[in-house]
């Protein structure tokens, strides 16, 4: 009977540690894709996300795309490591390497935080009526 409790609290805290971040909500897209990654700057310690969403075509050969920085809180960047702070926890969502000839620094995803894109139809109050518009929301998950 021991041993079934101990499991069950185990288990327990093992999926209450898992989080999810809001980071963006847009009416402005046109494609489900978005592009993200982290940004950082060593000198002063810090980390945000950046995504990439496609919001239409700029002309018959190209899209056009926003690219937006946003400061996640409790992030921050720590003995090369992207760090997430969440419920007194530490999330390890990146690691900082060195890469090509002049060795510049970028932040190689860990896996432990996700990226999750999901389009959904909201409705809208204007003050005069409703309507229903397609939304895209982006989130960062942790594990």
């Amino acid at each position: 009977m021991k041993t079934l409790i101990a499991t069950v609290l185990a288990l327990s805290t093992l999926t209450a540690f898992s989080a999810t971040i809001p980071l963006l909500e847009t009416t402005d897209f046109t494609d489900q894709v978005v592009a993200s990654s982290y940004g950082i700057n060593e000198e002063m310690g810090r980390a945000w996300v950046e995504l990439s969403v496609d919001t239409g075509p700029q002309s018959s050969d190209s899209m056009t795309t926003t690219d937006t920085k946003i400061k996640v809180p409790g992030m921050s960047l720590v003995g090369g490591q992207v760090v997430l702070a969440v419920d007194g926890q530490q999330v390890v969502c990146a690691n900082v390497r060195p890469v090509g000839i002049f060795h510049y620094h970028v932040a190689k995803p860990t896996g432990n935080c996700k990226f999750v894109t999901k389009t959904e139809k909201k409705i809208v109050d204007d003050g005069f009526e409703t309507r229903r518009v397609l939304t895209l929301s982006v989130s960062l998950v942790t594990k």
